[in-house]
């Protein structure tokens, strides 16, 4: 049996993993069973964050802790997911071979001196070729990586076909 008893002020120091804590909180815990040193670690971990001054009602998260603002194709370790769906729905919408004309036109808006421009001008012209070679996730994922920047250009010339694939590659509507 495990007990870690939190109303006394001392210093208290796991028996297994000799992590120290000091309680501030009134509670206890007993647990019995095989995996007593997981419970008591998560315990001392609980009891830490309690005391480091957590308030009243505040989520106290062992482990990962994964908040997500916008769209997320996968989040959290060994996520993955899958951009070939929406690549072959967006090609059987639009007419590809337009769509490398417009990447090439992009690339040509853009300033190669710029360092900025010229990050954005080489992967215009990875999802270019990808778009060639029929890789549909590296047309997605090169897009991706052209960012925002790429947007304003398709957006300000005027591309249309081209835009609609960075938004889509970026998550936007």
């Amino acid at each position: 049996m495990l007990a870690l008893d939190a109303t006394s002020p001392k210093h208290h120091t796991c028996t297994f993993c000799a992590a120290r804590y000091t309680p501030s909180s009134r509670w206890s815990l007993q647990v019995s069973g095989v995996n007593a040193v997981e419970v008591e670690r998560v315990a001392v971990a609980l009891l830490q964050q309690v005391d480091a001054g957590s308030p009243p009602g505040a989520d106290v998260v062992l482990g990962d802790k994964y908040v997500v603002h916008g769209s997320a194709m996968a989040v959290g370790p060994e996520a993955v997911a899958s951009v070939i769906g929406d690549w072959n729905q967006f090609a059987s919408e639009v007419d590809v071979h337009e769509l490398v004309a417009e990447l090439a036109l992009l690339r040509s808006q853009l300033d190669a001196t710029d360092i900025d421009q010229a990050e954005v001008l080489g992967a215009l012209a990875c999802a270019e070729k990808a778009v060639k070679e029929g890789d549909g996730a590296g047309v997605l994922g090169w897009l991706r990586k052209a960012g925002a920047r790429s947007l304003e250009v398709a957006e300000k010339v005027g591309t249309d076909v081209a835009a609609a694939a960075i938004k889509k590659a970026l998550g936007l509507p």
